[in-house]
C-alpha cells in the first residue's frame, strides 16, 4: 500500500496502490447532503493531485438533491456535462 490521505470528518479516502504492476488510487467518497457542489468539485481537485494510475472510486453521492451513482457524476463532469465553477 502507498500513501494514504483522508478528511477529518470521514467524508473521502483516497489510498495508493498497486494491483500486480499497474499502480491504482482507491477514493472512497461521502457527499454531506448540504453544499455537495462544491464538496465534489474541490475533492475532485484533491484527487486528481493525489491520483497515480487508474482510479477506482465508491461511494454515496447526492447531487442537486438526486441520489446518483460515482461514476455517474464523474461522466459527467469529465464529459464536460456539469459546468466546474
Amino acid at each position: 500500500m502507498g500513501e494514504v490521505r483522508r478528511d477529518r470528518d470521514g467524508r473521502w479516502l483516497f489510498v495508493q496502490g498497486r494491483v500486480g504492476r499497474r499502480r491504482i488510487t482507491f477514493a472512497i467518497i461521502y457527499s454531506p447532503k448540504e453544499g455537495q457542489d462544491d464538496f465534489l468539485l474541490r475533492l475532485l481537485d484533491r484527487l486528481g493531485e493525489f491520483a497515480v494510475g487508474d482510479i477506482v472510486l465508491a461511494g454515496d453521492i447526492t447531487w442537486c438533491g438526486i441520489p446518483m451513482s460515482i461514476g455517474l457524476v464523474m461522466r459527467a463532469l469529465l464529459g464536460g456535462l456539469i459546468p466546474a465553477s
